[in-house]
């Protein structure tokens, strides 16, 4: 461990280190593929979480100095594994697993904590990235603290055994490790919910909360309009598939597929698949038809985001028709013999611009 407080020139050498590890975090970022928006949103969320684990490794370290109870320094895994965990249920293990290089070997260099623990640390880590991918359901959580624990099992007690630690010291090692994964887990848990807010973007169990029936604008459709609903849960199924074979995300299809057409809900006589008698287009003008039915997608827009839902559900609700001529009332028109303008049968767009609204629009048709 260094002394504080340290010498001007070892303060200048770490703080080269950290902003050259920062630099190829981010130019390894940048050649992700992602567009520039994504990659400085990824950049920021990479570089806080980072921050973070690093500044509770050194409080924890800080705290247990003098402290000599046996085994005590593995509580310092928890902070690296929760940012693991945080950055790849957000942006995946692929950043992840650089995150929490960086992280690990920043912390060993400034000797907060010895060659042994950062080992321990950064295989914690790297398990814990992928632990936490999938997570879709309650016992997805269960599995991952299962298998964060073991790991930090078998780690502890395989680095203590190298570096020839006693057995009584291994067994507090071990218990102190496992409250880690406990602590880390937790962590994570409510920072996910903490980073979704604050950066927009939605993991994988929030989706598939708002897949609730129970969610108030699925509930609306079920009741007004269970034919579109019904539509709604067919397109899913087919988009879901689809996704899983070409390597889109498939819950996010899902929830994009079942709340497309809530717009629906406020007139849904007006859409064939509720229609049980009479067809009120029938005595309508093709072009008002066309309007009718046009306006379900804005329709769609305003009532999710009255209820808050995510920029990306939102996206697919109002591009999931695209630019689309809706033939039958164009055809319609046409065949009245007026001059008909091709442009007040289309779709207002724009045309789906992520892979997953391409998929529950190509369903869709």
């Amino acid at each position: 461990h260094m002394q504080w407080p340290i010498s001007p020139l070892v303060a200048l050498g770490l703080t080269g280190l950290s902003l050259a590890a920062g630099a190829m975090m981010a130019v390894h970022l940048r050649q992700s593929g992602l567009p520039p928006d994504e990659v400085r949103r990824d950049e920021l969320i990479v570089f806080a979480t980072s921050l973070v684990a690093i500044l509770g490794t050194q409080i924890i370290v800080t705290l247990l100095k003098g402290d000599s109870s046996p085994g005590l320094v593995y509580l310092s895994l928890g902070p690296i594994v929760a940012q693991a965990m945080l950055t790849s249920a957000l942006l995946g293990p692929n950043i992840a697993v650089i995150g929490v290089t960086v992280v690990s070997l920043l912390l060993g260099m400034s000797g907060a904590l010895a060659p042994d623990t950062v080992m321990a640390a950064w295989i914690a880590g790297v398990v814990g990235s992928h632990a936490v991918n999938p997570i879709k359901q309650r016992s997805d959580l269960l599995r991952a603290i299962g298998v964060q624990t073991i790991a930090h099992v078998i780690l502890v007690a395989a680095v203590s055994i190298s570096v020839s630690k006693p057995l009584l010291e291994i067994g507090w090692g071990i218990m102190w490790a496992s409250v880690a994964a406990l602590v880390a887990t937790s962590v994570f848990w409510l920072g996910l919910a903490v980073l979704e807010r604050l950066f927009g973007l939605v993991s994988d169990w929030s989706l598939l909360e708002l897949c609730s029936p129970e969610h108030p604008l699925l509930r609306d459709l079920t009741l007004r309009a269970p034919g579109t609903y019904a539509h709604s849960v067919a397109v899913a199924n087919l988009a879901e598939n689809a996704a899983r074979l070409v390597g889109a995300n498939p819950v996010l299809v899902r929830t994009m597929a079942y709340f497309h057409d809530i717009g629906k809900t406020l007139r849904p006589s007006y859409f064939v698949e509720n229609q049980t008698g009479d067809n009120p287009h029938d005595n309508m003008t093709p072009a008002l038809s066309a309007q009718v039915i046009r306006a379900h997608v804005g329709d769609g827009v305003e009532l999710a985001r009255k209820k808050r839902m995510p920029k990306i559900i939102v996206d697919a609700i109002q591009q999931h028709h695209g630019t689309d001529l809706m033939r039958f009332f164009y055809n319609k028109a046409l065949a009245s013999g007026k001059t008909v303008l091709a442009s007040q049968f289309c779709y207002p767009g724009p045309l789906p611009k992520e892979r997953e609204v391409a998929i529950v629009s190509l369903a869709d048709s």
